[in-house]
């Protein structure tokens, strides 16, 4: 509860992509992917805060009263004992907020969509969607253009063309074959990544689509000036081992009959492979593959670490691990009287 309580309470800097700092609580910031995974590595307490860069601070201070309102929302809900009656009247409190957060104009709903896709703020993310498929229900393609200022620059002509093409929806021929063409172009093209001790990388869109944070950075465009991503998180050389897991895995999710019991087989048997390293690798793997984002990765690091653990005393445990024992004789022994149960 008291660590719940300092969440609740300290505040920390994001500054967005124009410069400007704002403020929010750690609460509030847990609402973000990023922002979560920035925390738990300790981004945010050298003071200079962190750098949104491709959030500005108009949707910057929406996101952060989205966030304030829900995180205060939910620690009522976490820590109420009051009737359910009171618990329905939060929740309506709660709806009625988002109506009134979300009536904005077009321009400010495009940049709340970017920043929560971006941050990783999914109840936002949700709400902005909702939205925009409310504005655009029943609303004719002349209509959708008007409440979203899209300039149509067919001829008539032209138009007419298109819808003879392209029968209902813009032709099902279309929406099957562009999605097999994408997809095509995802496994082949190229981004750069930069460990944080200044190695270049190169892995396929596919492969970094696998890790969260460069997912959002690929959709917000990040990746396209040719600088590069940096992960400035994680050094080269587990940073090669990550993208020879991603690689491999979209690899896997990509071939034809990649379902089938032999191919299941052989990448059971590269992430065996691939995950008997010493502990010092382990242990990095862990952490990028917490950073990044990366679900199967830290799933299988996991694993093997509980696997390492399994039915060893806490000696053997310290022995595996390198973990140096600064307990006294006298303190151990306390620590074993407290928790009998766990030595038994």
């Amino acid at each position: 509860m008291a660590a719940a309580e300092e969440k609740k309470n300290k505040m920390i800097k994001v500054i967005s992509s124009d410069g400007e700092p704002l403020e929010m609580t750690e609460a509030a910031a847990s609402l973000s992917r990023i922002l979560l995974h920035m925390m738990e590595d300790d981004c945010a307490d050298d003071g200079a805060g962190i750098t949104l860069p491709n959030v500005a601070a108009k949707p910057l201070a929406k996101v952060i009263e989205y966030c304030t309102k829900h995180a205060a929302a939910e620690a009522e809900g976490n820590s109420s004992t009051a009737a359910a009656a009171a618990a329905v009247d939060e929740e309506k409190e709660l709806k009625k907020f988002d109506g009134e957060f979300i009536d904005v104009d077009t321009d400010m709903l495009y940049d709340l969509i970017m920043a929560a896709n971006f941050m990783g703020v999914e109840g936002l993310l949700n709400l902005a969607a909702q939205r925009t498929a409310e504005l655009i229900k029943d609303k004719s393609p002349e209509q959708i253009r008007e409440t979203f200022g899209i300039k149509n620059d067919l001829t008539p002509e032209e138009e007419e063309e298109i819808r003879k093409e392209y029968e209902w929806a813009f032709s099902s021929l279309d929406s099957c074959s562009s999605p097999m063409a994408a997809a095509e172009e995802k496994k082949n093209k190229m981004i750069k990544v930069i460990s944080s001790d200044g190695e270049p990388f190169e892995m396929t869109e596919a492969a970094a689509s696998l890790s969260q944070i460069l997912l959002h950075m690929m959709e917000d465009d990040c990746a396209d000036d040719g600088a590069g991503i940096t992960l400035p998180n994680v050094a080269a050389k587990p940073l090669a081992k990550v993208i020879d897991y991603c690689t491999k895995h979209a690899a896997a999710a990509a071939a034809d009959g990649g379902s089938t019991s032999m191919a299941e087989a052989e990448l059971k048997r590269f992430d065996e492979k691939f995950i008997d390293v010493d502990t010092d690798t382990l242990y990095h793997l862990l952490l990028a593959g917490n950073f990044m984002g990366v679900e199967g990765l830290l799933e299988l690091a996991t694993k093997r670490t509980a696997e390492l653990i399994k039915g060893k005393s806490p000696e053997e445990i310290r022995d595996t691990f390198n973990i140096v024992n600064d307990f006294t004789p006298e303190e151990e022994e306390e620590i074993r009287k407290e928790n009998a149960w766990v030595f038994q």
